[in-house]
């Protein structure tokens, strides 16, 4: 016994350093996630709503649970998961920015959380700056205080790629029940995630099938492996079937480009790694060869491996093989959707979920070489990129404009001020014309801050006379239809680039 408390005692000395280290780890990473967090939170509260946002308020949350869920307003704004969100957080906190961002930032928790568990079990200074780089990517992070359904469909990804990984490396019922239920959030949020879905469940049964014919020479059996995973997919095509019907019915599909998949796809993740369009094209040529060379030396390698029946390697870089599958799984997807169904290659918005899937498959290929030699190097260089993510973030964040809808970050206060003026007045005494741009976050405002006193204001003919205007600077045609009238300037807002302009 004294033997045993002596060895127990030592061993202790050598432990608690340890796990010192190991509480400072967890210590860093939920501080990045909450400083984040809170960054995401001042701006939703702060910032005014948008054109897609209030479009959803306008449009889609005043139906009922069915009627969005099986997306019997077939446009393809109305992002499912994101107006039931919206419908109940407006019930729940009232019709304020944060309440109805509320749902995105609370993804963004499941985001943080599932992009730590990813990568928790590598290198810890590998695993720490991909933790940086997933969530210091400014175009990707606004999403999250967004009304929209990306910052929504790239959390549940998040999910369902964890439960995905675990499913294949644990064969846990309860992780493909996960999976399936991540992805079909995520589908639900953004159609676009079809394909992850999709992807995933083909190396779902890929996988296993190598894994029982080639490296334990036994003999797969669909019904054997995966009962559940008939039933779970089952289940998806059930809810899934109407909606999915209802877009390729009923909309074009015409939300992309049409020059090709590195031209629209890729160029578009790295202008939106860089949050510019300004990067040049020689930039954008490089990275995105080099994106593509990664992807097929895992692929060969992966090949190899079944080929020489190399289990080790699949043992040890199954996230790798997983991620990088799915990154060629959707890319072939999308060309193939573009020539079968003439459907637009995803850039934009469209494509952001793809950043995360870009970030995972080069940081777990420097895992892999990390393993093989050169520790020293790739480690100094991952931090580096890190480093330079975060002043990439830190120059970026703007706490009063979503880039992509800069025109209305002055919406609210204009219209704080118009309701200063104008309150005291009966009902609808007041009519506005704005650029069409601006209509719907002018209707969210008048609705959501109970402005009697102002008029609906149309979505069409907004030419005509009013009272006052809000006028885009670029909108030549208002301009030339007020010039006739008189009118005053009142304000011109910088970072909108609109007038207030008021009759006299």
């Amino acid at each position: 016994m004294v033997i045993e408390r002596v060895i127990h005692s030592r061993f202790y000395v050598f432990l608690w350093p340890m796990r010192l280290l190991r509480f400072i780890y967890f210590g860093i990473i939920v501080l990045i996630g909450i400083s984040v967090l809170t960054l995401i939170i001042i701006k939703a509260y702060s910032t005014s709503f948008t054109h897609d946002e209030s479009f959803s308020y306008l449009h889609y949350i005043s139906q009922t649970f069915m009627d969005i869920l099986s997306y019997s307003n077939s446009y393809t704004n109305n992002h499912i998961l994101n107006s039931i969100g919206m419908k109940y957080a407006e019930k729940l906190f009232g019709a304020s920015e944060i309440s109805l961002r509320l749902p995105n930032i609370l993804l963004f928790l499941i985001y943080s959380i599932y992009s730590f568990l990813i990568v928790k079990k590598i290198n810890v200074f590998l695993a720490t700056s991909i933790y940086i780089l997933l969530l210091t990517n400014i175009s990707l992070i606004d999403f999250f205080g967004l009304a929209r359904g990306y910052g929504l469909s790239i959390g549940f990804m998040m999910m369902a790629l964890y439960y995905l990984i675990e499913a294949l490396q644990t064969s846990k019922k309860s992780a493909l029940v996960l999976f399936h239920l991540g992805a079909l959030l995520a589908t639900l949020s953004n159609f676009t995630l079809l394909n992850f879905y999709l992807a995933g469940i083909t190396i779902l049964y890929g996988m296993r099938f190598l894994e029982n014919n080639v490296f334990e020479k036994q003999t797969f059996s669909f019904k054997k492996n995966y009962k559940i995973n008939a039933l779970l997919i089952l289940f998806s095509l059930a809810v899934l079937y109407e909606p999915v019907r209802r877009v390729i019915t009923f909309n074009k599909m015409d939300f992309g480009g049409k020059s090709g998949f590195v031209e629209d796809t890729l160029y578009s993740v790295f202008n939106s790694i860089f949050y510019t369009d300004y990067i040049s094209s020689n930039l954008r040529f490089i990275l995105s060869i080099l994106t593509c060379i990664i992807m097929l030396s895992v692929m060969y390698l992966t090949t190899s491996a079944i080929i020489k029946k190399h289990v080790t390697f699949f043992k040890e870089n199954k996230s790798l093989i997983i991620v990088n599958a799915l990154m060629i799984l959707i890319s072939l997807a999308s060309i193939a959707q573009h020539y079968l169904f003439n459907t637009d290659y995803l850039s934009g918005r469209f494509s952001l979920f793809l950043i995360p899937l870009v970030i995972l498959n080069v940081g777990f290929f420097f895992q892999y070489l990390f393993m093989l030699s050169h520790e020293k190097n790739i480690l100094i260089g991952v931090c580096l990129i890190s480093c330079v993510s975060i002043a990439f973030f830190i120059r970026s964040f703007n706490p009063n404009c979503y880039g992509e809808w800069a025109y209305d970050s002055d919406t609210k206060q204009t219209f704080l001020q118009l309701d200063k003026k104008y309150k005291h007045l009966p009902k609808h005494s007041i009519s506005l014309a704005v650029s069409w741009p601006l209509e719907p976050t002018s209707n969210f405002y008048r609705l959501s801050k109970n402005m009697e006193w102002l008029k609906p204001i149309p979505r069409t003919d907004m030419n005509d006379k009013g009272d006052c205007y809000i006028v885009l600077a670029n909108d030549s045609c208002m301009f030339q239809s007020m010039k006739k009238q008189k009118y005053q300037p009142f304000i011109y807002h910088i970072n909108s680039q609109t007038y207030l302009i008021l009759s006299q």
